[in-house]
């Protein structure tokens, strides 16, 4: 896990985000794609989903990045679906 001051990520542009208080600390997932692609235009053809949590929503953590078996689908050979992300507890887990 990647510790930064302000949600920076060196390799990767980031864009449109979402927050969520779980009563502990904040996360917030948003769009990302890498940096090294040719055209800054492509990254909207190469996202995916980032997320990092903070106690005070200045230090933030990165994690690992977001599975993609849980992306909504749009449909075969369509892009995934972005929008709303959705945070449920897991009662087996420590979320």
């Amino acid at each position: 896990m990647e510790r930064c001051a302000v949600l920076r990520l060196a390799d990767s542009w980031i864009w449109d985000f979402w927050f969520a208080d779980d009563g502990r600390s904040f996360h917030v997932f948003f769009l990302k794609a890498s940096r090294s692609l040719s055209d800054p235009e492509l990254r909207h053809f190469n996202a995916a989903i980032g997320h990092a949590t903070s106690e005070d929503l200045i230090g933030w953590t990165v994690a690992a990045e977001c599975d993609p078996r849980w992306y909504e689908l749009l449909g075969p050979g369509r892009d995934e679906a972005w929008r709303d992300p959705w945070v449920l507890p897991d009662p087996g887990g420590d979320g």
